[in-house]
């Protein structure tokens, strides 16, 4: 059986006899093949060259071969994936198939059967792309996620592009709802750490002690209740990137222990006596004003210099222009196919509600708003009443011309829709608004909110 021309495999079991006598049968083959002894050498072989085939075990020390499938299926599906193992499981053989993997070989077996396995996966791949090489900038292709016609948005999004292959920190700036956690993902995707985690946390919400445990993790019996060691995120984070959402929530003490681990490069997990080295990207987040917080001795200008390397301010909705257009349609097509149904468009009248209504709470709403309108309209347009957004439509031809309700009214009413959504769970509404309980309540004493009997 001979090898397609340019097919290159990467073998990844932690038994040195395994692995060397796989890459004899693949080379012999014809297969350019590669080896590696563990998930974390195979992820950086992966980050320095394309593989059309990746051979898997999927019991190893460390990450295990289902968890090395699911990081390089969601970074880069066109890779495909075999797993090997000798003990076998129809339940790991289905997880590893519902993660992407293309086939499944329980050990023994000969060379002959593995290479027929590699072809159909080979066969399937020129299949799918006409036999086109694997594009060396496919990462590239996560910039088109983000949909954007708007010079102020593009101009930021050639920014995070420009920097996302260096280490550099980067502080992303925006209202609610702006997508700030989207380009965080995708700088993430476009970095040379993408083989590794991204791990989010919201900073705002959790005190101190919900907050250092996160971070930190902890270790078997560290406190009351600690029955098994925890990895926090600073762990989980090496070698990958750290977002911080809301970092500007962080109190004065937590402030210092992150700044003493972006020093450092070490911690330890609560409880714990050994220093553990980490090396994360951090890519922070926030909807505060954090030049005023910084003037005011709230956040410490030292972490803010630490954390602001290269700073993107992600304009408002109410100033991309048509962007709120392409969104609105962009949104529509996807709630419409998960609920099953099918929709002509928005009316004219629902398009220019949409145009002139502020969006205080953003892409976020924008979104919510959507949703409500699929879920409640009973024709295939969308109409003013099924966006749900209290808005006037439009004046009929010749009539007086109403005012907009201000931008304070709309952010009222945003707030008390998501309160009433979230059955005024104060928790679940502040995570849905991205804001701390603290501002959520601070917005609810500003507007006079008060939950209906």
């Amino acid at each position: 059986m001979t090898a397609p021309a340019e097919t290159r495999v990467l073998v990844v079991d932690d038994e040195e006899v395994a692995r060397e006598s796989l890459k004899a049968w693949l080379e012999e083959s014809g297969y350019a093949t590669d080896v590696a002894a563990d998930a974390k050498r195979a992820l950086e072989m992966l980050e320095a060259r394309r593989y059309a085939v990746a051979l898997i075990d999927i019991r190893m020390k460390g990450m295990d071969g289902i968890e090395l499938t699911r990081r390089i299926k969601s970074i880069d599906p066109t890779i495909d994936v075999i797993v090997i193992t000798a003990y076998a499981s129809a339940e790991t053989a289905v997880l590893a198939l519902k993660l992407g993997a293309c086939d499944y070989l329980t050990k023994p077996f000969d060379a002959e059967d593995l290479c027929r396995r590699i072809e159909d996966c080979v066969d399937r791949r020129a299949g799918r792309d006409g036999g086109a090489p694997v594009p060396d900038d496919l990462p590239g292709d996560s910039w088109s996620t983000i949909l954007t016609a708007s010079p102020a948005m593009h101009a930021v999004l050639e920014l995070a592009k420009d920097v996302a292959a260096s280490d550099i920190t980067v502080l992303i700036e925006g209202e609610i709802g702006t997508g700030k956690e989207l380009v965080a993902r995708t700088i993430h995707r476009m970095s040379k750490r993408r083989f590794m985690l991204f791990v989010p946390i919201t900073c705002g919400g959790l005190d101190d002690d919900l907050l250092e445990s996160e971070f930190f993790g902890h270790e078997r019996k560290a406190f009351p209740g600690a029955a098994l060691r925890k990895k926090g995120s600073f762990e989980l984070a090496d070698g990958g990137t750290l977002f911080l959402d809301d970092i500007a929530a962080m109190s004065s003490r937590m402030q210092i222990e992150l700044l003493k681990v972006l020093k450092q490069k070490a911690f330890l997990r609560v409880g714990g006596t050994r220093p553990l080295e980490v090396n994360f990207r951090l890519v922070a987040a926030t909807a505060r004003d954090i030049d005023d917080l910084v003037r005011r001795d709230a956040f410490r200008r030292d972490l803010f210099n630490r954390t602001s390397g290269i700073r993107l301010r992600l304009p408002p909705l109410r100033e991309r222009g048509e962007d709120v257009v392409l969104l609105a349609h962009q949104f529509l097509d996807r709630c419409a196919g998960a609920a099953n149904r099918r929709f002509d468009g928005f009316s004219q009248g629902a398009l220019d509600v949409i145009r002139r209504y502020p969006w205080p709470g953003n892409v976020g709403e924008l979104k919510s708003a959507v949703e409500r309108a699929v879920a409640v309209e009973r024709g295939t347009t969308v109409s003013v009443e099924s966006l749900c957004l209290g808005f006037p439509a439009p004046p009929a031809a010749g009539s007086a011309a109403r005012r907009p309700s201000g931008l304070l009214e709309a952010e009222r009413r945003h707030v008390l829709g998501v309160l009433e959504a979230e059955q005024w769970d104060i928790d679940r509404a502040a995570a849905a608004l991205e804001v701390s309980r603290e501002e959520l309540g601070a917005l609810i004493a500003k507007h006079g909110l008060k939950r209906s009997s």
